[in-house]
């Protein structure tokens, strides 16, 4: 039986959400979008938050194997 190794691959490469077009777009736009009171509903602007905290280790991470 092989055994699974802990060395990451040369292909391996970390995502990076935050340097992305889409991104940038949200994080420039929310605040224009929460003042003119574009959102119907309330997961609209929590999928939008949501998606912007992505990447942030703080707010933790999977680690899948």
């Amino acid at each position: 039986m092989e055994r699974l190794s802990a060395t990451v691959g040369p292909d391996y490469r970390p995502r990076n959400p935050r340097k992305g077009p889409l991104y940038r777009c949200v994080r420039h736009h929310l605040p224009e979008l929460e003042q003119a009171g574009t959102f119907k509903r309330r997961i609209e602007k929590q999928i939008l938050a949501r998606f912007l905290a992505c990447g942030d280790l703080h707010r933790g991470f999977a680690r899948i194997r």
